[in-house]
């Protein structure tokens, strides 16, 4: 399942084997009861571009298996995955043999208490500064970690306010942080979750003209260059397709070389493919992506957008009857020639699903 540029609930899902069981750019997805299994090197949740997806109460109840990466975040994307008060527990079971929480960008605090991680805590990947606060679980005691940096716990109080929905609240201590502390690595974070109350309140154009003022202010700086890469999503989701097309092209002129130029290269492509509707364009986009980064996972969602057409909406699959289970549990196949064959007397073609134990 994909989502760009949109606030999507997605619900009472299984999904299995695919390369991501869910993956949003851009976006603010509710996601709640859906069951997703991974394999080695796939991701149960993959946030991409400034993501802010509710994975906790009222939504959550999500579980994810398997032998891949549970929630995977990267350019400044970060997930709601649960707070230790009444009404916002994660209730998520996530048991993964790779990364449970991955982390990517720099200076981000995730919020995943109150979920179920198999009883030994999370395998957990951060960015340097960033950090995942996931005790206490579903059973266990509460531990909450604290700085001593003051615009880090700033921006810590603000980030639980977002978590919390006080968003005015919240974006108060951003900008407090933004302007207080406009060199540290806090700043940095505090512009990205500023977007995501913004967003929150249906207010993006008070998030554009405060991030194009911060990037007046501090041109040349990192807040200033972070702030005017930001103006990026926040114009794609306005739909102002020819200044967010200008604005990236600048970008990538400036930020050529740089670990930067990797998101506006793609950027771009969807800016032509769903902002601006210009295939040809948005095609020769992603290709040049894939000649600079042919391995990267980055590079797989370009794949993805080269071999996808958007349509109009779906309808629901009729329903029909399946069989619920069938046991071998007695018939055990000899151990030095280990097979058994299985049939279904079934009326047309589908789907199973086979589970096999011990």
């Amino acid at each position: 399942m994909k989502c760009y540029n949109s606030s999507p609930t997605i619900k009472n899902n299984s999904l299995y084997g695919s390369q991501w069981g869910i993956y949003t750019d851009n976006s603010n997805a509710m996601i709640k009861d859906n069951s997703i299994s991974v394999g080695s090197g796939a991701h149960g949740i993959a946030l991409y571009n400034y993501s802010y997806p509710k994975i906790c109460q009222p939504y959550g109840h999500n579980t994810i298996t398997g032998s891949g990466q549970g929630v995977r975040c990267l350019s400044n994307s970060k997930p709601e995955l649960g707070l230790d008060e009444s009404g916002k527990w994660g209730n998520n079971n996530i048991l993964t043999s790779d990364y449970d929480v991955y982390v990517g960008s720099e200076g981000i605090t995730v919020y995943a208490r109150r979920n179920w991680w198999g009883g030994s805590g999370p395998g957990l990947y951060t960015a340097p500064g960033s950090e995942v606060i996931w005790q206490p679980e579903l059973s266990g005691p509460a531990k909450i970690a604290t700085s001593g940096n003051p615009a880090t716990e700033l921006y810590r109080r603000s980030s639980l306010l977002l978590a919390r929905g006080n968003y005015p609240e919240a974006i108060s201590g951003f900008k407090r942080v933004i302007e207080d502390y406009p060199d540290s690595k806090a700043a940095e974070s505090s512009l990205v979750e500023l977007i995501f109350a913004y967003r929150e309140m249906e207010e993006e154009e008070q998030a554009l003209r405060y991030l194009e003022d911060v990037a007046a202010k501090h041109s040349h700086t990192p807040l200033g260059d972070a702030a005017l890469r930001a103006t990026v999503p926040v114009l794609s989701r306005l739909d102002l397709g020819e200044k967010a097309l200008a604005r990236v092209s600048a970008l990538l002129e400036r930020f050529k070389g740089t670990r930067w130029e990797r998101d506006l290269l793609f950027s771009k492509g969807m800016i032509y493919k769903y902002n601006l509707r210009e295939g040809e364009k948005a095609k020769q986009a992603f290709e040049d992506f894939l000649q600079g980064y042919p391995d990267d996972l980055v590079g797989e969602f370009a794949k993805l957008e080269l071999g996808y057409d958007p349509t109009g909406p779906g309808r629901e699959k009729a329903g029909g009857q399946g069989i619920s289970a069938l046991s071998l549990s007695q018939n055990q196949p000899n151990p030095f020639n280990a097979q058994t064959v299985i049939s279904f007397a079934l009326p047309r073609s589908t789907f199973v699903r086979l589970e096999v134990y011990n």
